[in-house]
């Protein structure tokens, strides 16, 4: 392939332009990895310990999931795409809400799986 003098400066642009807009996303936070499932409802002592166990994963779940929202937004709210921010924002209040909901149903599975 033959590139004339010419050609220089725009693939040099190209180049130029595709670096400047790599590293926006790169800011953002990669998704955390999704536990298991929840199976059931949790009947015996050992099935609330786990239970428990398993709802503290998905809590922390859904917060990662926030984290990487919020970075997401950030990054949007970097390059003026407000609407965007906005979305990205509102997704990470709901994974937060998530969360602290599995947090306390956690705490509750702890009470039944410790009786006194």
């Amino acid at each position: 392939m033959i590139i004339n003098k010419n050609a220089y400066p725009g693939l040099a642009l190209a180049v130029f332009m595709g670096m400047g807009s790599a590293p926006s996303f790169a800011e953002a936070i990669p998704v955390p990895e999704q536990p298991s499932a929840i199976t059931g409802p949790a009947t015996t002592v050992t099935e609330h310990k786990a239970a428990a166990e398993l709802h503290k994963k998905h809590a922390e779940y859904h917060e990662g999931l926030a984290k990487h929202e919020r970075a997401t937004a950030a990054v949007y709210a970097g390059k003026g795409q407000r609407i965007l921010k906005n979305q990205h924002e509102a997704i990470a209040d709901h994974e937060d809400a998530i969360a602290k909901e599995h947090e306390k149903t956690a705490a509750e599975h702890e009470l039944l799986a410790n009786p006194k």
